[in-house]
Order: structure tokens, then C-alpha cells, then sequence
């Protein structure tokens, strides 16, 4: 998810990845559920927090 952080798409993680962008939207909404995050900014933020 680091890609997401730098600003990445989808598209853009997937094509880094070598995997489908369905794939990445489905792993980016397991990590938001497991950390309760409502956003991609929110999570940015509790990561960098963690820090």
C-alpha cells in the first residue's frame, strides 16, 4: 500500500504489481476494514501517527 501513499492509482499499483486493478481495489478495502479507516487520507494519517 505504499504505492497508495505516494499517489498512486489502482491502475497504477496494479501495473507496478503485475496484478488486475479488482485485485488492488480488494486488498486496499481489506486493509481499510481491518484498520477502521473511512478514507485513504485517514489511513495515511494513523500511519503516519504510528510512526
Amino acid at each position: 500500500m505504499c504505492s497508495r501513499g505516494e499517489g498512486h492509482s489502482n491502475k497504477g499499483m496494479a501495473r507496478i504489481a503485475g496484478i488486475s486493478p479488482k485485485t488492488v481495489e480488494r486488498h486496499r478495502g481489506n486493509v481499510m476494514a481491518k484498520v477502521h479507516a473511512g478514507s485513504i487520507p485517514e489511513r495515511v494519517c494513523m500511519s503516519i501517527a504510528a510512526r
